[in-house]
């Protein structure tokens, strides 16, 4: 994904990440929002800044809704200071559920 985003002069904070497992954990960190689905690993919720109503797909089309109607306005990240390192443990925030 980086490499993608340096392709298209993209900055990694204005990437969307969305995710369900352990190997998505990476994902989130490194993007500038990162989104878990619903059945996700609570690891991964716990890490996203926005985790969605809907399983699966049905997640991912429900975060895609959501950035065509108000580009996910109100949706502030979780500070991130590099790739791979986890958010401070202060940071003990919630994961926002996208509006039914």
């Amino acid at each position: 994904m980086a490499r993608a985003a340096v392709e298209l002069s993209l900055a990694l904070s204005n990437l969307v990440g969305i995710g369900d497992a352990e190997n998505d954990h990476t994902l989130l960190r490194a993007c500038g929002l990162g989104v878990a689905v619903a059945n996700a690993l609570d690891s991964l919720k716990d890490q996203a800044d926005l985790v969605t109503h809907g399983e699966r797909g049905e997640g991912v089309a429900q975060l895609i809704d959501r950035m065509i109607v108000d580009d996910l306005a109100g949706v502030a990240p979780r500070p991130r200071s590099a790739i791979g390192v986890v958010p401070h443990e202060t940071d003990a925030r919630t994961p926002r559920k996208l509006p039914t």
